[in-house]
């Protein structure tokens, strides 16, 4: 529960409120949290080849040009 919790965040989830979400110490939550961390750093070159995201979509038409024209 705690890897989906931090895995799930947008911007990262605090030892404080892993502890209230599963309910144990915080000194607990801390632990597992650094230990989580700790395992998702990997300085391998993992992402190699073809690589496919969920919700990310890259390319596209130009967007319509929002700035100011000079009017003569």
């Amino acid at each position: 529960m705690a890897i989906s919790l931090i895995i799930n965040a947008k911007k990262g989830i605090s030892a404080k409120q892993l502890q209230r979400d599963l309910k144990v110490t915080y000194r607990t939550a801390w632990y597992m949290a650094m230990r989580i961390r700790r395992a998702m750093i990997d300085n391998s070159t993992f992402l190699m080849g073809i690589v496919e995201m969920d919700e990310t979509y890259i390319g596209g038409k130009p967007r319509k040009d929002n700035s100011r024209k000079i009017l003569e």
